[in-house]
């Protein structure tokens, strides 16, 4: 059985041994490019204008009432007469307590007080395909038989090829 199954093997393996391959000269029926895309990256700077808020700061506030002011004159009036038992003080008194009530209702605050134009630049990849022959699907005959292959040539319809054929033993 041992025996039998080595010659099977070495049968089937030497098959390959008796093939012939010759070359024999086709004839081009047709030919057609195979493409090929390829992605192209290009850089461009693309610019803009922005509006960019301009800060400050801001007085604000309704200003001091009537009796706001009366208020801190009448306490300043009091505190100058007590402190220096004097009349005049107690008028310079009555005069700084009106201020600083008036001062008190002013707030300074940081706000927008405008804009300004600015422009802002950034690159930006483009991106584009390019097609391109990669290669050829060459369709030809010889002796009634018709096959194709793909080649980085070009040939002409009618031209005549070398065709490689390869006979074997299945």
């Amino acid at each position: 059985m041992l025996k039998l199954i080595i010659a099977i093997l070495a049968l089937f393996s030497f098959s390959n041994l008796f093939a012939e391959t010759y070359y024999v000269t086709g004839t081009v029926q047709s030919i057609e490019p195979v493409y090929s895309s390829t992605n192209i990256y290009t850089p461009e700077t693309r610019c803009r204008n922005v509006k960019v808020p301009v800060y400050g700061k801001v007085v604000s506030g309704n200003g001091a009432s009537g009796a706001d002011v009366l208020g801190g004159m009448v306490v300043g009036a009091l505190i100058g007469k007590a402190l220096t038992n004097d009349n005049n003080a107690a008028g310079v008194g009555a005069v700084m307590g009106g201020v600083v009530a008036a001062e008190q209702q002013k707030k300074a605050t940081t706000k927008v007080v405008g804009y300004n134009t600015e422009q802002r630049c950034e690159v930006v990849q483009l991106v584009s395909q390019r097609s391109s022959v990669e290669s050829y699907r060459v369709i030809y005959s010889w002796n009634g038989f018709t096959g194709s292959s793909l080649t980085g040539r070009y040939y002409e319809i009618g031209s005549k090829i070398q065709i490689k054929v390869g006979l074997s033993l299945d």
